[in-house]
This record gives structure tokens, sequence and C-alpha cells, in this order.
């Protein structure tokens, strides 16, 4: 009896996956298809661990035809390529050994291919397995495509289905050999799943793709995060090599076939594309490592890729969401494509200052810009510029422009009468009627009495979930904890009061008595942090409650927070945070004002209660902004943002920078807290001060709840060797000895609980931030060594030396750690000398004690800061009423 071909090949690349291959070795034993349908071919890559000996051991009891291949390392291309030569099936599929499939994987397959026949490739349903949680999510970025369940679609009708995936293809044998179909060799660590699908499809008469949505592949996302793919990201060539040798190979390969790319395959190019910008906006993407040559060669390869991509498509693509800024950066940035005069958006009003803000985007140069408003022809006064750039090319430009929201009024750029829209797509606007504007933006007429129909009521079930998750699991605790009592009324909390709303909720129950709410009318709520205040937000509190009594400003602060007792026996009116009424003082306020900007700060409603806020988020900053913090500024709802020094101002206005903000949004106004440090100026000095900040590469997060923890790994990382070798200097004790001085540590706090991983001498007297206020402890400073800090900024203000010590700044000012390089460079802007060893620290804080400041860092502190009299904080209040009052019309136009 001759023996029947199998009808599925499951090729293999092996290499270094010993520890995921009992898995994916049971999880093809545990197919229920019969076992000689199918046939496994594990090619062994040069792998150094012990794969093949767990293969080996398998095979000899498995019932499933299996060929073992030994080969020099090549990569994965290369070894499926060896395993197509000598595959036996009618089908192909090209499974990766550190994944799994479900058991009844291959006989849907089987069964799909009996009802569809006229089908060549099809796709099983792609699972992710989050080894970290071992959890299995639907959450690939493609995930739609199975939707509508399984079906076959032609790509040529829906080029939004492309496939571009390795292992969930099962293709026909037949169709590979016939077209000599090899995987990229050229493409070892990326896009070589891409090429060789799209290649494939290429060679069909039709593009049919059929969708399995009963074939599970479950793909494995590495807790250590090192597989082929997520590394992937890392190497320079993904930036020049794939893009040659996958992306415009595939042009070519397909301009054989049509003069014209087929728009499957451009929606593929589009979405691989994307990825690369989408990596370029995250803060420490790998994108910062890369050479000035490489990134010139990038948009050089873009640029050729998009020659044959029309701007149709990237307009139409939805594979994914993808943003008009993306969609804008290839069009604008690479494309010879002219919109003509650019729609003009209606994105935010600001109903206190009665200014509605315009948005609309241009590519290089400003055009002129004329506003019509009730008959009059004036030039915009409040407008400000933005570059979107990617790969260190600006590639287009947000302007933003403020004009009056009472009244008509129209837009003229270049002379041509610019379409205005509100959010979203609409037919073109050449006039937007306030009514409209403010029913569309804000949900309420603003010019009139009238309001939304419902008024907001506050379930406290939903507060308590929302603040405090053990507790809302027994509501009765909450409500005793919090003291809150039963009540018909509400919180009246709509930028209008109305006795009609309260009628309206007589008869809802479980929440706030309106007595309680009233109170907050119009506040101002300031907070720093809710565990500790004593920065910005508490010393502009002080300046409200000696000065502004007319101002109803109230203070948030944890109850258990061991500044509470300080500042209740001050005066301090305290809002206990995530308490109910900490709720109902923020949505009856106007101002809300805080150091931080973390979301629970800048974001703290409920999502229900969110369409009520009407306060101005003010930033007051928790250190100078020196580093290019663009991506996380703007992704924040700021009316008001404070600053301390004048290149700062500069570097965030600048039409250039990759801010959205202009001059209306920021003021220079020096910090509030720097009133009080210039008190200090004249202490005599206790320490000198070693002060590091903490690395991101250090710490694991935890995704669920954000905490950080340190790796294994630290005692012996270059940070804590460097930092250790500083700290157990004996030429530096016996420095400060010899000027009657202590050395003083004072970690981040991130790295406090940790500080049993360092061998920390015991003549270092340890600091902790809850221990003093900060500028006490500065003021007892002699000399501050720290490494990129903004706290040097704080040394700078009342005249302390500094020592930058640097040993790792390759890797943090290029991204690796939380922000990235602005306009502050520490050898040209720095208070004190850059060093990169631990001898040359000691030597320049000997140095420093010893012989004194260079008049260059002297220089540099002097001219940093704008301001040094003491009235930050009532410069911050002036600049806060103002933007919380209306603007006369004369300030919005010329």
């Amino acid at each position: 009896m001759i023996k029947r071909p199998p009808l599925f090949t499951i090729i293999s690349a092996v290499y270094n996956v010993a520890d995921y291959l009992p898995r994916y070795l049971q999880s093809i034993a545990d197919q229920n298809i019969q076992h000689d349908k199918l046939e496994l071919i594990l090619v062994i890559d040069g792998s150094l661990d012990a794969s093949e000996e767990i293969i080996r051991e398998w095979a000899l009891t498995s019932d499933i035809s299996t060929k073992i291949i030994n080969k020099e390392n090549g990569g994965q291309a290369s070894a499926r390529n060896r395993g197509i030569e000598v595959a036996q099936g009618e089908w192909l599929t090209f499974c990766d050994p550190d994944d799994f499939l479900a058991a009844n994987y291959f006989a849907q397959i089987e069964s799909f291919i009996a009802d569809n026949s006229n089908v060549s490739i099809i796709s099983s349903r792609l699972v992710s397995f989050h080894e970290d949680s071992d959890e299995f999510r639907h959450d690939h970025p493609l995930e739609k495509r199975f939707r509508k369940g399984t079906r076959v679609v032609d790509l040529n009708s829906q080029p939004n289905f492309f496939h571009m995936h390795g292992p969930t293809s099962i293709v026909r044998r037949a169709n590979v050999t016939s077209n000599r179909l090899k995987f990229n060799e050229a493409l070892k660590f990326s896009f070589e799943d891409a090429h060789f699908v799209a290649s494939y499809i290429l060679n069909l008469a039709t593009p049919l793709l059929g969708y399995c949505v009963e074939a599970e592949y479950y793909y494995r996302k590495r807790k250590s995060g090192d597989s082929a793919v997520q590394t992937s990201k890392l190497r320079e060539e993904k930036y020049t090599q794939v893009l040659v040798d996958g992306h415009l190979d595939l042009v070519k390969l397909s301009a054989r076939i049509s003069p014209r790319l087929p728009d499957w395959l451009q929606h593929l190019l589009i979405y691989d594309i994307l990825w690369y910008f989408r990596g370029d906006r995250r803060v420490g993407a790998p994108s910062r490592f890369l050479s000035n040559e490489t990134k010139q060669k990038f948009h050089r390869y873009i640029s050729a890729i998009l020659e044959h991509i029309s701007v149709a498509n990237i307009h139409a693509f939805d594979a994914m969401s993808t943003d008009w800024d993306l969609r804008y950066a290839l069009i604008l940035g690479y494309k010879d494509f002219d919109y003509g005069v650019p729609r003009i958006s209606a994105m935010e009003i600001d109903a206190e200052r009665s200014l509605t803000l315009l948005r609309y985007v241009y590519k290089s140069r400003v055009p002129d810009e004329l506003v019509i408003y009730r008959g009059y022809m004036k030039k915009p006064a409040l407008v400000s510029s933005r570059a979107v750039k990617f790969f260190d090319r600006v590639m287009f430009h947000h302007r933003f422009m403020w004009v009056p929201a009472r009244g008509r009024f129209s837009i003229e750029l270049d002379g041509q009468p610019a379409p205005l829209e509100l959010k979203g797509p609409s037919r073109d606007k050449f006039e937007i009627r306030p009514y409209s504007a403010s029913v569309e933006i804000l949900g309420y007429d603003l010019f009139t009495d009238r309001v939304p129909k419902t008024a907001p009521i506050l379930d406290l079930d939903k507060i308590s979930r929302h603040y405090d998750e053990e507790s809302s699991r027994d509501r009765h605790n909450f409500l005793s904890r919090v003291g809150i009592r039963r009540s018909k009324s509400i919180v009246k909390s709509l930028p209008k009061d109305s006795q009609s709303l309260e009628s309206q909720a007589q008869n809802s129950l479980d929440v706030f008595d309106v007595n309680r709410a009233a109170k907050y009318k119009d506040a101002w709520i300031l907070m720093d942090r809710p565990e500790r205040a004593n920065d910005n937000a508490e010393h502009l509190y002080r300046e409200i409650l000696q000065k502004h009594r007319d101002i109803n400003a109230w203070f948030v602060l944890n109850r258990n927070s061991n500044d509470w007792e300080r500042l209740s026996k001050e005066g301090f009116r305290l809002l206990p945070y995530g308490e109910v009424d900490y709720l109902a003082a923020l949505i009856r306020s106007v101002v809300f004002a805080s150091s931080h900007m973390d979301k629970y700060i800048s974001d703290p409603l409920p999502e229900y209660l969110k369409k009520y806020r009407r306060w101005k988020f003010v930033f007051l900053q928790h250190g100078i902004t020196k580093d290019d913090l663009s991506a996380w500024f703007n992704s924040k709802d700021i009316s008001l943002l404070i600053t301390s020094t004048n290149d700062e101002y500069r570097s965030i206005i600048d039409p250039e920078s990759n801010y959205r903000f202009g001059s209306k949004e920021v003021e220079l106004t020096g910090f509030p807290r720097h009133d009080k440090l210039m008190d200090h100026h004249f202490t005599r000095p206790a320490w000198m001060l070693l002060s590091p900040t903490w690395r991101d590469w250090l710490f694991v997060t935890d995704p669920a709840n954000g905490s950080k923890t340190l790796i294994p790994e630290f005692s012996t990382s270059d940070f804590a060797q460097n930092w250790q070798q500083v700290l157990q200097s004996n030429e530096l004790f016996l420095a400060a000895k010899r000027q009657g001085l202590e050395i003083a540590f004072l970690p981040h706090p991130f790295l406090e609980p940790y500080l049993d991983e360092l061998d920390i001498p015991e003549h270092i007297r340890i600091l902790s931030w809850n221990e003093l206020p900060f500028a006490e402890v500065l003021a007892q400073t002699a000399l501050l060594i720290t490494d990129y800090s903004s706290t040097a900024f704080e040394a700078a203000y009342i005249g302390r030396p500094v020592v930058y010590f640097q040993f790792d700044d390759d890797l943090v000012l290029n991204g690796a750690h939380t922000y990235e390089r602005g306009y502050f460079d520490y050898t040209k802007d720095g208070f004190g000398p850059c060093v990169h060893l631990p001898n040359q620290v000691v030597d320049a804080a000997v140095s420093l004690l010893e012989e004194g400041e260079d008049l260059l860092y002297i220089r540099r502190k002097h001219e940093t800061f704008k301001y040094r009299d003491r009235n930050n904080s009532k410069r911050v209040v002036s600049a806060i009423r103002k933007r919380i009052q209306a603007e006369g019309v004369g300030r919005v136009l010329n």
C-alpha cells in the first residue's frame, strides 16, 4: 500500500528555544486530526542550548512524521528555506517553536479547505499569550479582521484585509515551488514573513485570502522581551536594510506583474511604515540612537517607497487606529502633494475667557492670516505654531489661533477663504456661529441660559470604586469612612447654577448635601502630591492664604500624610484626597493647580463626570523643564504652564519646538517655592550633598498599578558601582572633613527603599525626601553632586556649586530614560563641571571646596533666572487670575 503524502507540513526554525519547546511539541502531539496528515520539519539553526536533545527525545515516542535537520546558524529565513526543500505536504505553514497551537488547529484548517477549494492561502487567528501574566488576549492590532468570523476575502475589493504573518499562514506547496518562492535571507530579523506572504499573494491570479477564526495560534509575548520580533526594533538595520530588501524589493516584484502597486500591498506597506513612526514618538525610542547618516538613509528609502503609495490609500488606511499627525507625516513629509487652502478646525472653547481655539496644518511657511470678525478684518494676536518632527526631520506644523468666541467670524489664509469645521468630518463651512461651536464642543450654549437636560448625580458607588477599590467592595464601610449621609439633594456643578436642575434630581439618593457642595463654588484647588506637600502648590497656597482672601482656595492632601497636621495648624483649608468632598470641590472649581500632572492628578474625574469639568488646569511644575518633555506635556490639557528660566520659557513657546503651547498658555513667573528658597541664601552649610536621580532601566514597572520594583541585578549595575565608588571615597571624606562638613546622601524617592543594595559607609548621613523640606536640605548644602536632576537648578538659584556625574550620558541623553534631550546642554549651560569617572567627581569636588568656583559657572547662574525678588507667587496668582477672566477683543485681534 502506497503511503499518502501528508496534508500539512509544519516547518519550524529552531534557535535557543529549549525553554519553550516542550509546550510547542505537546501542542503538535495534541492535534485532534489524523496524525498521518501531519509532517513536522524542525531545522536546528545552530542552536546552542538543549533544543536538539529535547526534540530528539520527543521524536522517539511521537507518531507524527518528524524530520530533524541540523545546519549552521544563518537566520530564520534560511532555516525555513531548508525545510521547504524537503517538505512533502500539500500545504505548508511556518510555526515558531516558542509559540503553540490550539488542539483543533489543523482540524479546523482542514475543514476550511474542504469548504473553500478555490483558496490558496489561509490565515489562522493569532491570540497573544502574555507570559508574564499567563493571559490569553485578542489584542493584535489586526484582530478586527476576524470579527465577522470565518470567511474568504478578495483583497482587490478589501485591501485593508492584507496579511503578513508567516506562522499563521497556510499556503499551497505547489504555488511555492512553481514560483520558486523563498524567504528573503537578507531579512534576518524583521519583515521576512511579510515579504514571503506578499510575494506569494502577488503570484496568485486572484488574491483570495481565507480567514479561519476557529483555528487559534498562540503567539508568545515573552516576559524577557527577547524574541526576534521584540528585539528587532533595537537594530539599526531595521531602518535601512529592511526597507531596501523588504519594502522596495516588494515594489520591484510587483512591478514585474503590474505597473501599479496593488492597493492591498500599499496598505500592507503603510501599516509597516506607520510602526516606525509610532515607535519614534515614544520616549526612549531606539531611533534616538541612530546616526545622522542612518536617519538620512531612512528618510530617503521611505520617500522612495511612498512614491508608489497613493495619498488616497494613506487617507483610506484603517487597518488600525491612525491619527492625522501620522498621515500628514507621510503625505506632507515625503510626497509632493498640495492640500490647497488648509481646513481649520475649532478645537476648544475657553468659556471663562470667551475664546475659541482654532487649529490647522501647514507644511513650512505660515500663511498670511486674516480674521473677519463682525465685518472687520483683523490679524490674530494669540497664535502659536508647533513643529511635528519624526526622526529629527520637521514634517509639517500645527498652527494654533485663538479668536473671540462671541460673534461670527471667518478666516482667510493667503487671501483665500479657509474651510471651517467643528470636531469631526463635515461639509465645507466658511463661517462659524457661536451657538453651533458652543453646543458642539461644550455640550451647551455658552451665551444663553440654556443648560444640559440632566445634572450630574454623584453616585457614591461609582466614586468609591474609582478612588478605593477595596472599600467599594463594602459600601457601608466606605460611607462610614468618609462620613457621607444619604440625601435627596445634588451637587450643583454646572457652569451656571440652575434651580430647575435641582428639581430634576429630588428623587435621587446617595448624593451630596447641596450645602456641603456650595462652599466649593468657584474654588481654586491646589495640590502637590497626595502623600506629600512642600512643593510649588503649598507655597502658592500660602501666598493666597496671606494676601488673597477673596480666593476660595483649598489644598488637597492625604489625611495620613506627614504634612497634614503641620498645614492644618498653619490655617490651610485641607481637602482629604480620594474622599467624596475632593470630587465635589473639583467639579465646582474654576482652577486646579498642581506641581505634578500624573494621570490621577491631571485627569481625576470618573468617566461619567468628565463632561462637567470646567476648571483650568495650572501646571506649576515640580522641576525646571530642561529636557524635551513635549510628548508628555502635549498629551495634557494644560491651561497655564508656569516656567522659571528664560531658556525654559523660550524652548516651550518657540514655533519650531515640539510643544503645542504658545505665549497664551505659558508664563515666565518663577516658581513659588523659590521665594522661600531665597530666605536660605546665607544659611551656613553643614554638608556636601550627593543626590542622584533614578534610571528607568533599573526598574520593572507593574502594568496593573504602575508600581516600580528594582531589578535583581541592581547591585552589579553601572549605576550602583559608580555611585558606590564616590560614596566610599576616603579622599572625598577627608576633603569634606577639612571644611567642617559631613557627606549627606539623598537618593531619588524610587531608590530609597533599596539602599540596602548599596554598600554605604557609616560616616555618610542618609537623608530622605520625607525628612526635611528640600529647601532646608539645600540651604545646608555646601556643594551638590548630582547627575541629571533638576535639583541643580535649585542649587544654582541660591548660588551653591554643582558637579554633574554623568557616567551614562550616552544612554540617558539619548532617550533611554524617561525623557529626550532638550535645549539644555550640561557642558554649555550647566552650573558646574561634567565628569564621567568616580575619581573625576572627587577631584572636581575637592577643587570646588578648596579653590572656589569658576567665574563661568557663577555668570551662568546669574543669567539663567529672570526673577530673584521673592515675588514669584504673586506673579503666579496674577497669571491665574488673567487666565480665568474674559479676554477683550483688542487683545485677541490686532
